[in-house]
């Protein structure tokens, strides 16, 4: 390996090059930082992926910090706390608040060596309602919801890797319509002390990522454990294609990747398709009722003192959860528990699922965040899932979903390696040229 010189070759590094770069002498963090931040200067007034940035001056305190991730730089979300900056959770209603304290996950990555290069743009409460953020691919398109900032920031290159969070579709989506990398681990694996708490029972920890290695080198650096997604020539599972309950949601696009996937990947895999999950059109209305609940729950004070400092649509969803009485609460419980084991009986030893990551390409700003259908069930079951880029030469890009069964985390990451090299080949004629161009 070459010393990398120029802002382009350090922009172009992975989170694991740049770590390996800064332990052989062949780059400091400082210099690693200094790039990034020239580049967020250009690209900054386009993208709109920063709530705000960390002190330069603070970070050069903390370079001497040696650990896995030292010159690593990496994006996050504001709704995890940072004692040397405002989490303000996307509203107007928290623009003051300094907590005392760094998130858990936030000082664990100080710890290891990292450099939180700022606070993501994120939607008001992690809920609908958008941020500035524009999509880095093309600046009429969604980036997503809610994580907007942190998959701008990865795709635009301003960092290889970012912090998101998903209650229902925040991580996979964004990281779909960005053409990223988006993981969200099995619910409960990763403490989220000094994160908002949105919907208790759903919210789960997200990271974004332009390759793929640099997810299990984050989740080592915060777990104390080792993760690998190493590369495997031959498949390291048996794939299971389901298109789900809401298919009729499918863009065309779509329809037509998986139409080739169900005809080609057979042939380079092992691989089945399932039709139906038992109880699968329950979860997504199961979904909906809890995270509506808890919202109401856990945001009923500050729509009484600061009523004004809301938007409409968290107001309307604040709405729906006041309605949902304790028994449709309970029920919709025991609907995920149910669903859970339904899903662990349809998949056999050493098999991971592909469906769709969301429902089609990016759609226009205009037109909201996009719909988190594709989502929803997975976040209620709290399985490990994987958004996988499939990009495409001068149009948005598609992308798929991979999930396993809970705590089968590694296994997910292992199949979206393979597949994340084998595709490419295998679905070059596969999608016609519909949607826009750019």
């Amino acid at each position: 390996m070459t010393a990398a010189r120029s802002d382009r070759d350090i922009l172009a590094l992975s989170g694991e090059a740049a770590a390996m770069a800064v332990c052989k002498g062949r780059l400091t963090p400082q210099k690693i930082e200094a790039a990034q931040f020239r580049h967020i200067e250009e690209r900054e007034p386009a993208v709109k992926a920063w709530a705000r940035l960390a002190d330069p001056a603070q970070n050069m305190d903390r370079h001497h910090i040696s650990g896995p991730l030292s010159g690593v730089s990496v994006g996050v979300k504001d709704i995890f706390d940072t004692a040397d900056m405002v989490t303000a959770y996307g509203s107007p209603a928290f623009a003051d608040r300094r907590p005392e304290t760094d998130a858990w996950i936030v000082d664990r990555l100080r710890r290891a060596g990292a450099t939180i290069l700022g606070k993501t743009h994120t939607t008001e409460f992690a809920c609908f309602h958008p941020a500035p953020t524009r999509n880095p691919l093309h600046p009429d398109v969604t980036p997503g919801g809610s994580s907007s900032g942190s998959a701008a920031a990865v795709a635009d290159g301003m960092v290889p890797i970012s912090l998101g969070s998903q209650t229902a579709g925040s991580t996979i989506r964004p990281a779909a319509f960005c053409g990223v990398f988006g993981f969200k681990p099995t619910f409960g694996l990763i403490p989220l002390t000094g994160v908002m708490r949105l919907a208790q029972s759903l919210d789960t920890l997200g990271l974004f990522a332009r390759h793929l290695g640099d997810i299990p080198l984050t989740l080592s650096a915060i777990t104390g454990r080792s993760w690998t997604c190493r590369s495997f020539e031959e498949p390291p599972c048996r794939f299971v294609i389901y298109r789900g309950p809401h298919w009729n949601k499918a863009s065309t696009e779509t329809t037509a990747l998986f139409d080739r996937l169900t005809e080609i990947l057979p042939q380079h895999a092992p691989c089945r398709s399932v039709g139906e999950i038992i109880g699968d059109r329950r979860l997504t209305p199961a979904q909906e009722v809890v995270m509506a609940r808890e919202v109401h729950e856990n945001f009923k004070p500050v729509l009484e003192t600061k009523p004004d400092q809301v938007s409409d649509p968290f107001r309307h969803l604040c709405r729906f959860g006041a309605s949902v009485s304790e028994s449709e609460y309970r029920k919709a419980h025991l609907c995920r528990n149910e669903g859970y084991l339904a899903f662990r009986e349809t998949l056999k030893a050493g098999e991971v699922v592909i469906t769709p990551a969301a429902p089609g390409v990016a759609p226009n700003r205009a037109d909201g965040t996009g719909d988190p259908v594709f989502n929803r069930m997975w976040t209620l079951l709290g399985v490990p899932c994987l958004s996988v880029p499939i990009k495409r030469p001068d149009r948005l890009p598609l992308a798929i979903q991979i999930l396993g069964q809970r705590g089968e985390d590694e296994a997910v990451l292992q199949a979206g390696d393979w597949l994340s090299r084998t595709l490419p080949g295998i679905l070059e004629t596969a999608i016609p040229p519909i949607g826009p161009q750019f």
